[in-house]
């Protein structure tokens, strides 16, 4: 009887597990507004943002209206 719950707790955590495995992902979403040191909106500007860990670099332009 011990080595059956034993089993069926490491079943479950194995179960639970993997759930958190798949959870994992590399994609993101960053929104934001470009404004000058006087707090006016800068439209069409470049923005460059870079991977602390792994040095990638992707590069967009803010749209008419200011966000990216």
């Amino acid at each position: 009887m011990k080595s059956f719950n034993l089993c069926a707790a490491l079943l479950l955590l194995f179960i639970l597990g993997t759930g958190l495995v798949f959870a994992q992902s590399d994609r993101g979403t960053l929104r934001g507004t470009v404004t000058d040191p006087s707090d006016a909106v800068v439209p069409n500007a470049r923005v460059v943002l870079r991977g602390v860990g792994n040095g990638e670099r992707r590069e967009t332009t803010t749209g008419e209206e200011d966000h990216f």
